[in-house]
């Protein structure tokens, strides 16, 4: 599914690596918590000092904040696609320099109400 620029929901996979990074946030807090609480001084024969569960209980804070507090990438604003005109070649912002067809050199057009300004090359 392509969600271009003047669509306003943002795709299912943004929400789904928001939700992972909460739900690892809350993993490693319970691991570190584990660590300080029951004391698990030893995990299979190797040594774990009881500061293991602190620092790995803080990384988990960082992450639960970061995955609620980040600032979210505006979909609109990064994935926008534009068209030449005279091929009619699509391309994703990030991947043209100067704002031109490689192909014809013709200066591009923002995809979002290109037909609407251009009905004559509509697709029927």
């Amino acid at each position: 599914m392509i969600f271009l620029a003047g669509d306003k929901k943002p795709p299912i996979n943004l929400m789904y690596n928001r939700i992972m990074t909460l739900l690892a946030g809350v993993a490693l807090i319970s691991l570190g918590l584990g660590f300080i609480f029951y004391g698990w001084d030893h995990l299979h024969g190797f040594p774990i000092p009881r500061s293991t569960g602190i620092i790995v209980s803080l990384f988990g804070i960082v992450v639960l904040l970061s995955a609620l507090f980040r600032k979210r990438k505006s979909f609109q604003d990064e994935e926008r696609f534009f068209i030449c005109p005279k091929c009619l070649t699509p391309y994703a912002r990030k991947s043209f320099i100067g704002g031109q067809c490689s192909k014809c050199e013709e200066p591009l057009e923002e995809l979002n109400g290109f037909y609407e300004r251009h009905p004559e090359i509509k697709p029927k």
